[in-house]
């Protein structure tokens, strides 16, 4: 996978990780805002009590007001649900949308880049490889005149393999291809015209090599 690739999933999760850490303050925040609520609705009971009415309900004053509001804050705090507040704020409903939303988002990013990468690499060697059979084995370049030896089937540019039979003398030149069995020099009589490679070498010229050859 390209290097810049790698950066941007790494990027995309290392913002999915600030979301997640955002997520626990405003968790926070939604448990201040509803100790805040719970802290308002003692106050307004309290407020709202009548004087008298009821066994055991006292009016605040200056003196008691401390206590009453501390024993109805604690009554409110056991009839509440702190996590069903979390759970219900907007803000932190959104905030985990978009989070999950981020690692979706790196995760199918990174899935399809690996996926493209592979797919181009595949592409490249499967180029090479047909590529390099159309490369004359002599002269490692593309052959323009393609022969095939009749016994081994190789197949080399006629220019290059004439001039090394004529030049080789008494020793005689062999077949170059790596893994050849055929031991004994090449004769130019044993050459015949590799047409099917004369065919794609054009179509290879012409942008439409499609790499089907009966070339060993």
């Amino acid at each position: 996978m390209m290097w810049w690739m790698s950066l941007v999933y790494f990027s995309a999760k290392a913002k999915a990780k600030y979301l997640k850490q955002l997520e626990g303050v405003l968790e926070s925040c939604v448990i201040s805002e509803h100790s805040v609520a719970l802290a308002r609705k003692a106050a307004q009971e309290i407020e709202a009590r009548p004087e008298g009415e009821g066994e055991g309900i006292v009016r605040p004053n200056v003196d008691n007001f401390d206590e009453i509001f501390d024993v109805t804050l604690e009554e409110l705090k056991d009839d509440s649900n702190v996590a069903e507040a979390i759970r219900k704020a907007s803000s932190i409903i959104e905030l985990k949308q978009l989070v999950a939303d981020q690692l979706e988002a790196a995760n199918e990013d990174h899935q399809e880049n690996t996926f493209n990468d592979d797919d181009e690499d595949t592409q490249e060697l499967v180029t090479t490889q047909q590529t390099l059979s159309l490369v004359d084995p002599i002269s490692k370049t593309m052959m323009k005149d393609p022969v095939r030896h009749k016994i081994c089937g190789h197949v080399y540019d006629r220019s290059s393999v004439t001039s090394m039979i004529k030049t080789s003398g008494k020793k005689g030149f062999r077949c170059p291809t790596m893994g050849c069995g055929y031991r004994k020099p090449l004769q130019l009589a044993d050459m015949e015209d590799a047409l099917d490679v004369r065919r794609q070498i054009m179509r290879y010229n012409q942008g439409s090599y499609t790499g089907n050859s009966d070339y060993h």
